[in-house]
């Protein structure tokens, strides 16, 4: 799919601009804290919407207003006796505007063939059936269980993963729009419906230019159950922000790299893809290894989290070689530690030895 995005944050890249012409149906922007993801995407959502693409970003507090109570100091929203049937034109307005989940509420009550899909999946996967009930000019949704049991409140006595479910489901099968920007889906959500919703997003992913009913998606993420990366396609849209630099993504791979990261992509498990998320990870070649320096840090007094580290084992030393090559075609400040047997056998040797920083060290 074809979208000209150029994003500048002088702050964080200096005059370096962010460039990308190609993208796929679902793009995965992912990286530490602070690197700037949030401020890429309100960029990115404005010149997609130049573009011809009809776009709704959600945004990481997309919650507010739904809170189970007031606060006091904290805050008071003015949806807390429930919507207001007379500002549904509103909610969806500011909803769009400020990326809040609120307005997804408004679009059920007025779509019956959307409340009823979004009523079935919440059946299955919690057991309970919504009912938007209106009470004296507000609309509030309403919960119970299918097996029995007494109607309550969703605002005030039900948990945020319920709440995000209905919001992104909503939003997901709202066909006015083709481009979903959704910032931290994983949210207040259990592995397994991480998985269950990304499921969901292939399901409808498609390019909408070019395919009626099919929309892209963006999703910015620290979730490793959300960065679904099976193929080489799917690693060119995996675009990589590290502190203080360029955000870095693979545009092509040749010869012998793209046979042995094509390779690597199927064995990519949850714990690897920390790599994704750290600004420092390090590889070792085993479980015992990544126990080993773990504990000898532990003892130390060393917080490796803090510092924006993470030891994770791959299974061998020709495995370090495949993430020494992925990570340096991400511009990442990885570092690998291996035993003394990779000076005389596997791939890892060659690899290091035609790194220009190894030459300049030496």
């Amino acid at each position: 799919m074809n979208l000209n995005i150029n994003i500048s944050i002088p702050d964080l890249w200096g005059e370096q601009r962010f460039q990308k012409n190609e993208w796929g149906s679902i793009n995965y922007l992912v990286g530490p804290n602070a690197t700037g993801k949030t401020r890429f995407a309100e960029q990115l959502k404005q010149q997609c919407q130049n573009q011809g693409l009809k776009v709704r970003h959600l945004s990481s507090e997309r919650l507010a207003g739904l809170e189970k109570q007031q606060y006091g100091l904290f805050g008071y929203s003015n949806i807390f006796r429930g919507l207001d049937t007379g500002q549904f034109a509103q909610y969806i307005n500011q909803g769009k505007e400020y990326g809040l989940s609120a307005d997804a509420f408004a679009i059920l009550k007025e779509r019956l063939d959307l409340r009823i899909r979004i009523e079935a999946i919440l059946s299955q996967l919690f057991g309970r059936r919504i009912r938007l009930a209106e009470e004296g000019g507000f609309l509030k949704p309403k919960i119970q269980k299918i097996e029995g049991g007494d109607e309550y409140g969703l605002k005030e006595s039900e948990c945020h993963g319920l709440k995000e479910l209905i919001t992104l489901l909503t939003l997901l099968y709202e066909d006015e729009y083709n481009c979903l920007i959704i910032d931290e889906p994983e949210l207040h959500l259990h592995p397994q419906f991480q998985t269950f919703f990304l499921q969901a997003i292939r399901e409808i992913a498609g390019d909408p230019r070019s395919c009626a009913g099919k929309k892209c998606f963006f999703i910015i993420t620290h979730s490793p159950y959300f960065v679904d990366i099976r193929t080489l396609e799917d690693l060119k849209y995996c675009i990589v922000f590290q502190p203080d630099k360029l955000p870095a993504c693979i545009d092509q791979l040749e010869g012998e790299d793209e046979w042995r990261i094509k390779r690597l992509l199927p064995r990519l498990n949850t714990h690897h893809k920390q790599f994704f998320f750290a600004s420092r990870p390090i590889f070792v070649e085993g479980y015992f290894d990544q126990q080993i320096f773990s504990l000898v840090q532990e003892k130390r007094g060393k917080l490796l989290g803090a510092s924006g580290s993470c030891i994770i084992d791959v299974g061998g030393k020709d495995e370090l070689d495949l993430f020494f090559r992925m990570c340096k075609k991400f511009n990442m400040d990885a570092q690998f530690i291996a035993d003394l047997d990779t000076l005389l056998k596997g791939k890892l040797r060659q690899s290091v030895s035609e790194d220009e920083r190894c030459r300049v060290y030496l």
